[in-house]
């Protein structure tokens, strides 16, 4: 039994001799002396070191001043035991000078965060943009608009499903006199589905919601399935066409029957033509209508003009219409509105 104890206790001392051997002694330009393994990823550029209190640390050769090795140090210089337990802030080390303050560790810990964040990025299958624009109108009629839309696409590679999600808010203040009042809240969402059935041919499931109280819209959610082909008539340019049918769920100001669960029919048309790499025109129409009611229609017409400055910048002048034949009561809304946006890209 008691040689069996030696051995165990032989064991543990070698491999404690072993990981304190390993351990070296990195000081840095700025003052600060880190303790930890120097791991087989370092190279010219960056050192990386293991700590065993703060985790895997990346540290700029340039700023590395010596690194040495723990046991070769404490050999050259001993150290007796401290007559007093460092305090939390503190981080004893082996020598005197190997202590880090609570500032240092939050440096360090800081540094971390941040190169952690510098590796973050979307997966490859994802591609988007985020515009947000403020367009200025004067004379009889002055008002400010600001707007925001979202574009979000999924489309993984060698995968037949394709996902897009936008959205936008538009937000109006109106002159009247000596006061300034909202004279337009609106915002909408949309979600669509598409699985390719071969190059060409695909089917599509479209999810919808706008509010748009200019109008006298509090609510319409829609819900509709259909098809489409897609055609490449010339080179980065992408044409699509299709048409389907669901339902509408709408809720209007003005009392008549149009308010509530209707039947509507759907055809879309989108364009997108990409001359060079920087330039892009893009071209989007979908027109909606109540199959038993004619006169209850509405389209939504979009063209825009996109120029990227740089990887993550650039500048889109679009025309936007959203007509309405039939908000109840026959009443007619026709919104047009040119924009200009900064372009965001991720």
């Amino acid at each position: 039994m008691m040689r069996q104890t030696v051995l165990v206790l032989l064991i543990l001392v070698l491999e404690a001799a072993t990981i304190h051997a390993a351990s070296s002694i990195v000081t840095m330009r700025s003052g600060e002396r880190l303790i930890g393994e120097v791991l087989p990823g370092s190279d010219t550029t960056t050192l990386v070191l293991k700590s065993a209190l703060l985790g895997e640390l990346k540290l700029p050769r340039n700023e590395v001043i010596s690194e040495e090795a723990l046991s070769a140090a404490i050999a050259a210089k001993p150290q007796p035991a401290p007559a007093v337990a460092p305090s939390e802030p503190q981080i004893a080390a082996q020598d005197k000078n190997l202590v880090l303050t609570e500032e240092e560790v939050a440096h360090i810990e800081e540094r971390r965060l941040i190169e952690q964040f510098q590796d973050l990025k979307t997966p490859d299958s994802w591609s988007g943009t985020l515009r947000v624009g403020m367009n200025f109108s004067d004379g009889d009629s002055k008002w400010s608009e600001a707007y925001a839309k979202g574009n979000l696409i999924i489309d993984p590679e060698g995968s037949r499903n394709y996902y897009r999600i936008s959205g936008s808010y538009t937000y109006r203040e109106t002159e009247r006199g000596s006061t300034t009042v909202k004279s337009t809240d609106r915002y909408d969402g949309n979600l669509t589905y598409r699985r390719d059935f071969s190059e060409r041919i695909f089917l599509q499931g479209t999810a919808a919601g706008r509010v748009d109280r200019i109008k006298g819209i509090e609510r319409e959610l829609q819900g509709l399935v259909g098809a489409g082909v897609r055609l490449k008539p010339i080179e980065d340019m992408e044409f699509i066409v299709g048409g389907g049918g669901g339902a509408e769920e709408l809720d209007v100001d003005f009392q008549d029957t149009r308010s509530g669960v209707n039947p509507v029919a759907n055809v879309f048309q989108e364009v997108t033509w990409k001359p060079s790499k920087k330039i892009t025109l893009a071209q989007e129409f979908n027109y909606f209508i109540n199959p038993e009611e004619g006169e209850q229609y509405n389209y939504i017409l979009t063209a825009a003009f996109r120029y990227r400055l740089t990887d993550l910048f650039g500048l889109e002048f679009s025309y936007n219409e959203n007509f309405d034949n039939d908000v109840g009561n026959g009443n007619i809304k026709d919104d047009i509105r040119w924009r200009n946006a900064l372009v965001v890209y991720f």
